[in-house]
């Protein structure tokens, strides 16, 4: 899945649809419905994601960080505030396990911070139409 979504920033070039399709082909990318509709879902809503990102990455946006730490973040954050049945806490845990496989260790604080604050106001956000 992460693998999808960086490749996708190298090829701006080439639709979502053809990255997968291609993916799914050459790389024997297993059938699975949660990486078509999660690949889906990150890039349909990139903008909206990167906003988040960009909103709580304290004085740099989303196209300044690599492109394994941007693809982590955006897969974090449409599984926080998009995807149905999936535990927020585990889409953190897991972004950050991915930073350390993938990124140079003190990525880590920085992608938990992030996606900590855009869980958080998710949560303040889901409150306030409650009670509203």
């Amino acid at each position: 899945m992460l693998f999808l979504l960086f490749e996708t920033l190298f090829k701006e070039d080439e639709s979502p649809e053809l990255i997968y399709s291609l993916s799914r082909d050459e790389r024997q990318l297993p059938e699975s419905n949660y990486i078509k509709d999660t690949y889906f879902g990150v890039t349909s809503n990139v903008k909206a994601i990167d906003d988040h990102i960009n909103a709580h990455a304290k004085g740099r946006s989303a196209s300044q960080m690599s492109a394994v730490t941007r693809s982590i973040l955006r897969l974090a954050v449409y599984e926080i505030l998009y995807a149905d049945g999936l535990e927020p806490r585990i889409a953190i845990n897991e972004a950050v396990e991915l930073s350390k496989e993938f990124e140079d260790i003190k990525v880590k604080g920085f992608i938990n911070g992030i996606l900590n604050a855009i869980y958080k106001d998710s949560l303040e956000n889901s409150e306030e139409k409650n009670d509203g």
